[in-house]
């Protein structure tokens, strides 16, 4: 699934691929105005229970069913144990998937990464989930009930706004 239906922003995206703003902007741009996003046009909607080297080759599976003539597809997945594991390697090997890995980076700086946190403060912490389901129910409830209840006043919590640093003038 592309980062930009994973809820990213277009400023994440290219500060976590180390590419220029404006190359994502055209490029999702391009998507968009091709439809290109939609399951029906190859784009992903895929939804697993777990996610595991399984999963992973689930979706590499239906992926180069999806584009059976594409000499070889990229993938790009963050540093996890899985993403990174001997079998989804193998699996992306045989059906020609390319990963590229996102740089190690710091979570605190990545915006993303303050709203999971909320999001944790809001359905997970100090709870047991029964089922995967129950799981997954609460978290798009977070989505689509709390979220849009609270988001005015995470204005200053979840953002951007980062102090800089001017260089230090050697001496």
């Amino acid at each position: 699934m592309p980062l930009c239906a994973e809820g990213w922003e277009q400023k994440q995206i290219a500060q976590a691929l180390r590419i220029r703003y404006e190359t994502v902007q055209d490029h999702l741009g391009d998507f968009n105005n091709s439809k290109k996003l939609k399951p029906e046009n190859g784009g992903s909607h895929n939804s697993y229970e777990k996610i595991d080297s399984k999963a992973m080759k689930k979706h590499f599976t239906a992926l180069r069913k999806k584009h059976p003539k594409a000499r070889r597809i990229h993938q790009i997945l963050y540093n996890g144990p899985y993403n990174i594991s001997h079998e989804t390697k193998q699996a992306a090997e045989k059906y020609k998937i390319v990963l590229h890995y996102l740089s190690p980076y710091s979570p605190n700086l990545n915006p993303i990464e303050r709203l999971w946190k909320v999001m944790s403060g809001f359905t997970r912490n100090n709870r047991v989930f029964k089922t995967a389901t129950e799981f997954k129910k609460t978290i798009n409830d977070f989505f689509c009930i709390t979220w849009p209840e609270i988001s005015h006043s995470m204005v200053e919590r979840i953002n951007d706004n980062f102090q800089t640093f001017n260089k230090v003038p050697s001496s």
